[in-house]
């Protein structure tokens, strides 16, 4: 059973992801090579419990007919690592506990000044 929500956040230039993620990639801009993507992907077991979290993140082009700026794509998924009796309690918690780590995840991620900006109108 799992949990995964995929975030697209667009427009953003990837010079200055550094707004955004809480741990932006490095890029080489100082050998006068600039950032045209990249890839990270990392898996997290939840001591514990029988969870496991992937965590995606990249960047996506414009396509047509948008022509401005890289999306930024977190792709959080979380997963039970054991089989278990279903019944409405037990899933649940298992829903419930999933949702909190998935949302912690994301959270934790992006920088809180990033979040606090979402939703905002942009001049």
């Amino acid at each position: 059973m799992g949990v995964r929500f995929i975030n697209r956040i667009a427009p953003i230039d990837l010079s200055k992801l550094g707004r955004y993620l809480a741990k932006p990639p490095k890029c080489l801009e100082p050998l006068g090579l600039p950032m045209s993507g990249f890839l990270y992907q990392s898996t997290h077991d939840v001591p514990k419990e029988p969870f496991r979290i992937n965590v995606a993140q990249t960047v996506q082009p414009p396509s047509p007919p948008q022509t401005e700026g890289f999306g930024l794509i977190l792709d959080i998924d979380v997963f039970t690592t054991q089989a278990f009796q279903l019944s409405d309690e037990v899933l649940q918690d298992r829903l419930t506990k999933m949702r909190w780590l998935k949302d912690k995840a994301f959270f934790t991620l992006l920088k809180r000044s990033a979040v606090k900006g979402f939703g905002k109108e942009t001049k």
